[in-house]
């Protein structure tokens, strides 16, 4: 456990871990922000979906077809983070225990450094 000094009414540090293998790297970001309900918890993966709280005027702004391709939203940082691992042959995942908090794990195989600039190097005789 790691014990943080913090202001009168700042939110609870977010905590980031980063560990590798000869073949793999895991990133784990822990927070103490409450955690996602369980009735949300499928609902997480949808597009523009957010448990944030609605703008100050009681609304949440969809993006205009003119802006769909500002990724910064509500709803688009966690289906994003789970497209990019998988895109790069790795994986993304939550644990979230409602009323706590939530950890993220983010695992991305590492690349053969030793097989230098050719990564082809395994078709040579072909």
């Amino acid at each position: 456990k790691v014990a943080a000094a913090t202001r009168p009414g700042a939110p609870p540090p977010i905590l980031v871990s980063v560990t590798a293998s000869p073949k793999q790297v895991v990133i784990q970001i822990s927070d103490m922000g409450g955690g996602i309900p369980y009735t949300m918890s499928e609902r997480v993966w949808e597009y523009l979906f957010s448990t944030a709280p609605a703008d100050p005027d009681g609304t949440r702004q969809l993006p205009t077809p003119e802006e769909w391709g500002n990724v910064t939203y509500r709803g688009m940082g966690l289906p994003l983070c789970r497209l990019y691992a998988q895109y790069l042959g790795g994986s993304f995942c939550l644990m979230s225990m409602p009323g706590v908090g939530t950890d993220a794990y983010i695992f991305l195989n590492r690349i053969d450094a030793g097989r230098g600039p050719g990564c082809f190097a395994s078709i040579e005789g072909i």
